[in-house]
């Protein structure tokens, strides 16, 4: 189901997808209680041994900054 005011509201289409999907996850879930669903969330994970693109934007002397709005890549 697509919202007519999904850009109105800065939602982007792939979050709007992920909340679906997962709906219709919980959907099967209630109707299906044999089946063992499992939904996985990425994150990124930041730490002193941690090498990846997320820490070396908090690693850098500036600041980074998002262009406009994206709840799926928070800081």
């Amino acid at each position: 189901m697509r919202l007519a005011t999904h850009k109105s509201a800065g939602l982007s289409a792939d979050l709007i997808d992920s909340v679906e999907l997962e709906n219709l996850a919980s959907i099967y879930l209630w109707r299906y209680p044999e089946l063992n669903i499992s939904i996985l969330r990425p994150c990124n994970i930041v730490g002193p041994s941690v090498r990846n693109t997320m820490g070396k934007l908090l690693y850098s002397p500036l600041a980074p900054v998002m262009a406009g709005f994206s709840p799926i890549a928070e800081l």
